[in-house]
C-alpha cells in the first residue's frame, strides 16, 4: 500500500516533526517522572501500585502512538527516536549537510 504524502512544503513538514519530537520527549520524560514518584509518594497502597504504573503506562503509548507518526504520510514511527526520515515514504526531516560547509 503506498503511503499519501502531504502537499505541505518540506520546510512546514520538517517543522510539524520538530514538535512532534518535542512532545514525545516531554511526555516519555513526563512518564518517567510519574514512574519515579508514585511510588515514592506513600499515598498509593502497594496492592493498587501496578494498576497505576501500568494505567500510566497505556496513557503514554496511546498518546505517543496519535502523537509519533510521520507528519506527511502519517505512518508511525514506532520506538524510534530522532528519525531522520520516514521510513513509510522518505520524507528527510534532517537538513542536508551542506558538503561546501565542511571545507
Amino acid at each position: 500500500m503506498a503511503a499519501k504524502l502531504s502537499s505541505l512544503p518540506l520546510e512546514q513538514i520538517r517543522a510539524r516533526y520538530r514538535r512532534r519530537l518535542i512532545v514525545h520527549l516531554c511526555l516519555t520524560a513526563a512518564w518517567l517522572a510519574y514512574a519515579f514518584w508514585i511510588p515514592s509518594c506513600g499515598r498509593i497502597a502497594m496492592p493498587r501500585l501496578p494498576f497505576y504504573l501500568f494505567g500510566g503506562l497505556a496513557v503514554y503509548g496511546l498518546v505517543a502512538y496519535l502523537n509519533w507518526r510521520c507528519p506527511s504520510c502519517g505512518g508511525s514511527f514506532g520506538s524510534a527516536f530522532w528519525r531522520r526520515e520516514c521510513p513509510h515514504c522518505g520524507v528527510e526531516f534532517a537538513e542536508p549537510k551542506d558538503p561546501q560547509a565542511a571545507a
